[in-house]
Formats: structure tokens, sequence, C-alpha cells
């Protein structure tokens, strides 16, 4: 992370990357979720959950591995998955959408700590919009 990205990281609690997905890559992730949403059983069995299908590229996609290793954890091979899903939003949703779901939390292991210009965090929630935001 450059150092500008890292001081809004630690203002904001986010940082925006824009343009990181290939245009064909957001086709085939949008033509999937739909898939998903709408007909799972059409999709073969070990694609009918996240992160399955054309999802599988974005699990350790570089642009997002960079941004972990300074935030998360600086030792790849000890960085987990979760847990994967996806939102679908319409343009007339009236449910507004927070970056951090509009609550703190105490929990020890979700701390969040900055100290000597290295970010140091135990969890780290990554979000790829397939639309204009």
């Amino acid at each position: 992370m450059t150092h500008e990205q890292k001081f809004l990281f630690d203002l904001k609690g986010y940082v925006l990357k824009p343009g990181v997905l290939a245009p064909d890559l957001v086709g085939e992730l949008k033509e999937y979720c739909q898939k998903l949403r709408r007909d799972r059983d059409s999709l073969p069995p070990h694609e009918r959950a996240l992160p399955g299908g054309p999802a599988a590229e974005l699990i350790d996609h570089p642009e997002v591995m960079d941004i972990v290793s300074d935030v998360l954890e600086h030792r790849r091979e000890r960085v987990r998955l979760e847990s994967a899903f996806f939102s679908h939003r319409t343009l007339n949703d009236d449910a507004k959408v927070f970056p951090h779901g509009g609550v703190r939390t105490v929990y020890p292991n979700y701390n969040y700590n900055y100290h000597d210009g290295q970010i140091y965090s135990g969890m780290l929630r990554v979000v790829f919009e397939l639309e204009p935001v």
C-alpha cells in the first residue's frame, strides 16, 4: 500500500481501488451471481456456492493480497478465507449500506491498531463492486 492508502485506511477504515477487475471477468461474475441467485441448479455442483466459478479468481487477487499483506497478515501462508457471500441491490433499494455495518465492536480478535507506520488488524473484509457505485 502507498503511504496515502495507509493514511486513508487508518482514517476511514477502508481503501478504494477502482478498476482492478478486467471487464471480461466482471461480466462473468455478474452472470455467475445471477445464476446463483435465480437458477443455482443450472451450475455444476462445485460452483453452486461461493467462491466457485469465476469468483474463485477473487480469492487471491494480486490487488487484494497486497492490501491483505499490509493490513492483516504479513505472512500470506497464514491468511485464510473465513466466508464468502454476495449481495444483490437494486437502484430502488432504500437501505443504506455502511462500509463497517454501522457498528463498533470491542471483540479483541477484531482489534485494529496503527503503530510506527504499520497497520495491525485481526480481520479484513474485501468487497468487489460489480456495478458503478
